[in-house]
């Protein structure tokens, strides 16, 4: 009986994650905030930023999720259904045609270019921290590389007025919550 139930419960998220993968296939392209419950980076960004995501990704293709890990790629959105991992998914609501194809447009680029120009900009997570007290020390980077909520630049496409400088994801959180446009598509907590 037991093995009956462990089985039917299987199912049952199975279902919920493709219903939550293909919610999000029908507003593409959305921007994904993510929180790895169980990763002692994922808790110092958040405690760092004073936010409750610790990551930012972007999907502009179907079933597939463009983040930045050691190299800026795409992965199946389902492997970040996960129990240990929370997400908070945005779409831009009624975004205009032309808008979607150069947001694809620029992802679709940067995931192109040779390996080593999507490599991980660490350096820039030390200017990030050391950018808590003095905001213009967030411009340590290695240019050309990028952390995850640096590819957020795409913001700029659809709100000129977006300039915040090297930003965290708390920030982009916090900005999409001032835009009208922006909308809360869906959250997944695995509980």
């Amino acid at each position: 009986m037991d093995m009956m139930i462990r089985k039917h419960k299987k199912l049952l998220l199975k279902g919920r994650k493709e219903r939550f993968v293909s919610n999000l296939n029908a507003h593409l392209p959305v921007f994904i905030f993510s929180d790895n419950l169980r990763n002692f980076f994922s808790w110092a960004i958040k405690a760092h930023t004073e936010g409750n995501y610790s990551h930012i990704m972007m999907m502009v293709h179907p079933n597939k999720v463009a983040t930045q890990g050691l190299l800026f790629h795409e992965i199946d959105m389902i492997k970040y259904l996960r129990d240990d991992i929370r997400l908070k998914v945005w779409y831009y609501e009624n975004m205009p045609e032309e808008m979607a194809i150069k947001i694809k447009a620029l992802i679709e680029a940067k995931l192109n270019q040779a390996w080593w120009t999507r490599l991980y900009d660490g350096v820039g997570i030390i200017g990030q921290a050391l950018g808590k007290r003095f905001k213009w020390l967030r411009a340590i980077n290695i240019p050309g590389l990028n952390y995850c909520s640096e590819y957020t630049k795409y913001i700029k496409i659809m709100f000129p007025d977006f300039n915040i400088f090297e930003p965290n994801p708390s920030e982009i959180n916090k900005f999409f919550e001032t835009k009208k446009e922006m909308k809360v598509l869906c959250r997944w907590n695995a509980d």
